[in-house]
């Protein structure tokens, strides 16, 4: 996956499930694992830590 996809994917995945966009996609990736789809699983979990990131940035600091 290159990154263009890997941002294409961390933003539907926001606007479709918001704040839950991280176990949704927590749970794709270990479906894919179940499923035996290696690549899947890394593809989610990228899109896993995308989101992370993203939450991570949008929190405002602790005092």
């Amino acid at each position: 996956m290159d990154d263009d996809t890997l941002h294409q994917a961390v933003d539907k995945m926001i606007k479709l499930h918001g704040g839950q966009a991280m176990s949704v996609s927590a749970l794709k990736a270990e479906d894919m694992l179940a499923k035996g789809n290696i690549e899947g699983f890394y593809a989610w979990n990228r899109i896993c830590a995308a989101i992370t990131d993203i939450e991570r940035k949008a929190r405002p600091p602790a005092p």
